[in-house]
């Protein structure tokens, strides 16, 4: 939309390397599942909230406890940061989940 790209700009004002993410169906799934296949290291010592995040976000599951295939989008801002932060590389074709 024209309000997200005027804030694209007015960030780049600043210095900021700002550009739009991957928004279509399923890219939030394909995101979790990229960073699925990395080894992410994290000490939960000095960030025990990131380590937190990261050791226990869970697919949803129905009411008798089995999984789904999508994620819930809560308790994931981090998850959300990283995977934003690396949104090129996560949909180049040569680094596909």
């Amino acid at each position: 939309s024209s309000a997200a790209s005027d804030v694209y700009k007015r960030q780049r004002t600043y210095g900021l390397q700002a550009r739009p993410c991957t928004k279509r169906p399923g890219c939030v799934n394909y995101r979790i599942k990229w960073l699925q296949k990395r080894t992410l290291v994290v000490d939960p010592k000095r960030t025990p909230n990131i380590y937190r995040e990261f050791s226990q976000y869970e697919y949803d599951t129905d009411k008798d406890g089995n999984f789904l295939p999508s994620v819930p989008d809560a308790e994931n801002h981090t998850i959300d940061s990283v995977a934003y932060s690396l949104d090129r590389l996560i949909f180049n074709k040569n680094e596909g989940a």
